[in-house]
């Protein structure tokens, strides 16, 4: 009997690790999933392209902006579960069976996995089935528009704290930002420090070159409401001469209107599509529709389009209104707002536009490959940043491999990163355990789950959510591990040993700091760490790996160069000479 599991990330006791079978061929298998999301714009309904269909404006299309165009893990929670199912029916293409065993899928994979055996004679018992486990809160019962709705009106209310009027006309240097990854107590007493621009703030000032600086607001301790983030703004802005805004305070009545009145026009322009044909979501026999359809409507018909239609409607609102910008720079992760942005910031006529890529990239990060094609670029309407820029090496090759064209990459210091050149861990007893938390609630508690029963008295464990995502952990942990907030360049400096899971990118300062580091794969997920080729990390999926890599002897400073640096920022000072 031969014997597929469909969770363990290695395989093991003449069992095949499906996931071991896909990093085989990984490429192969990646680009079959973005091509399975691509032909959906060429599909044609009454004789017109689909996307033809979701056209909002003279200069934007709202496919590019939609969940499986954006292709993140984060969003489309099946990404890796559709991957999996085309290198199982791969996998039996090659290997002639007429028998197997499969251990480890849920009900709902696993009646797609009877059909494929079925369409191929080949008789599947099956082990180990987990419920599909769905959650729906109340409001999702409703239907679509209504949901979008209340949504528009909730973030109404929810930003009505914040002031809209600090762009100053006279600069021109614009960065799109997240307020987030804030230094307490600096932002408090009214001076600019983020984790994610690193020395870049002072650096400017030093230049006598003011910014506008436009957020996205981020929930966090520092900032847990919209009115204590408003707070902070003024702060900032009545101690510098660069200026601070978020964009959601541009969000008045005379813009809701018009943001539900483009979602009506959506809506009944959208009637000859709602009803998606099963073969829209084919790959070769197989109907991926229960996998992908709910993204797909809550993107044309949902919450996501009316969010979408928002963030058209802030963009162009704050960008017409100012005079040219010679350079702007945005944070790039290739979110739906984004192209939002970079529409209108062309159609207005500023300037030169630089992507900043300010953490890392790996190879499962579907979000980064390479959305602004010529294809793209004709059909959709997309317009695209004049330079993407890179922070090393490591994230440059994986540009490259996502199909960026290497003229127009350049590169950048690692902001977010400056700091590990220097600073190494100085602890030298090995008790510390530090636990970072995930953006994703199902990763962090699957990790502290396998994590609790070696929980003991030989450690100090600590755990430091995500600063996105202060989740409340379980009452049981409490009594053996301590909640901390610290600075992450204060963790790496006193603590022995980093658990994250693969999606949390700490992990790689944890490395290069001189950390004991362990990398949690969740089961049943394709590794998305940056540092999944790379030695000097253990990876983990089980209770008893865990306490293995704990007792593993701490590593040898980790010497390989990610990041660009340089003191002075040269780099950056020299695309900004250019510029201005």
């Amino acid at each position: 009997m031969h014997t597929i599991n469909w969770s363990i990330p290695r395989s093991i006791n003449n069992q095949v690790s499906i996931l071991e079978y896909i990093e085989k061929n990984s490429k192969s298998y990646r680009e079959i999933y973005v091509s399975l999301i691509n032909k959906t714009a060429n599909c044609t309904f009454d004789k017109k392209p689909f996307s033809s269909y979701l056209r909002y404006n003279e200069y934007q299309n709202l496919w590019p902006m939609a969940i499986p165009f954006e292709k993140s893990h984060y969003k489309s929670k099946h990404i890796s579960e559709v991957i999996k199912i085309i290198a199982f029916d791969d996998y039996l293409e090659k290997k002639k069976l007429k028998e197997i065993t499969l251990i480890g899928a849920d009900k709902n994979t696993l009646e797609t996995l009877h059909q494929i055996c079925d369409s191929r004679g080949i008789k599947i018992v099956s082990k180990r089935i987990f419920e599909t486990v769905k959650k729906n809160k109340l409001y999702r019962i409703l239907p679509r528009s209504i949901q979008a709705t209340f949504w528009i009106i909730k973030m109404f209310i929810k930003n009505i704290s914040f002031n809209s009027s600090k762009i100053n006309n006279n600069f021109s240097i614009f960065i799109c930002s997240y307020f987030s990854h804030l230094k307490n107590p600096d932002c408090k007493n009214g001076l600019y420090n983020s984790g994610i621009w690193g020395a870049l703030p002072e650096f400017l000032k030093s230049k006598n070159l003011n910014v506008n600086w436009l957020h996205h607001y981020i929930k966090s301790p520092v900032t847990p409401s919209s009115s204590k983030a408003q707070q902070i703004i003024n702060k900032i802005n009545q101690n510098e001469s660069s200026k601070h805004s978020i964009i959601t305070g541009y969000l008045n009545s005379r813009l809701l209107i018009k943001i539900i009145f483009g979602y009506l026009k959506l809506r009944i322009k959208t009637i000859k599509i709602r009803t998606l044909p099963a073969e829209l979501f084919h790959y070769k026999s197989i109907d991926f529709k229960k996998y992908l359809i709910e993204d797909f409507e809550n993107s044309i018909f949902g919450i996501s389009a009316i969010e979408n239609i928002m963030w058209i409607e802030l963009f162009n609102e704050i960008l017409k209104s100012i005079p040219t910008q010679s350079l702007g720079v945005y944070l790039q992760e290739n979110q739906g707002w984004e192209y939002a942005f970079i529409n209108a910031w062309k159609f207005h006529g500023h300037k030169k536009l630089i992507a900043v890529q300010h953490s890392s990239v790996a190879f499962w990060d579907l979000r980064f490959y390479n959305p602004f094609t010529e294809n793209n670029i004709q059909n959709l309407g997309i317009q695209k940043p004049d330079l993407f820029s890179v922070n090393g090496e490591l994230s440059k090759k994986q540009f490259l491999s996502f199909g960026y064209k290497e003229k127009e990459i350049i590169n950048l210091e690692a902001l977010r990163y400056a700091d590990l050149i220097t600073k190494k861990s100085k602890l030298e007893e090995d008790f510390n355990i530090v636990i970072l938390g995930d953006i994703s609630n199902s990763n962090t508690l699957k990790m502290l789950d396998c994590i609790y029963p070696i929980l003991s008295n030989n450690y100090k464990w600590k755990f430091k959510p995500h600063p996105a995502n202060h989740i409340k952990i379980d009452k049981k942990y409490k009594s053996d591990i301590i909640i901390i907030d610290e600075p992450i360049e204060d963790i790496l400096s006193n603590n022995t040993t980093i658990i994250s899971t693969s999606l949390t990118t700490s992990s790689i300062e944890s490395l290069l700091t001189g950390l004991r580091t362990i990398i949690f794969q969740t089961p049943g997920e394709l590794n998305r760490s940056p540092l999944k080729d790379e030695h000097g990390v253990r990876f983990v999926s089980s209770e008893k790996e865990i306490q293995q890599a704990i007792k593993m002897p701490r590593p040898d400073i980790y010497s390989r160069n990610f990041f660009y640096h340089s003191k002075d920022l040269n780099r950056w000072d020299k695309l900004i000479s250019s510029v201005l």
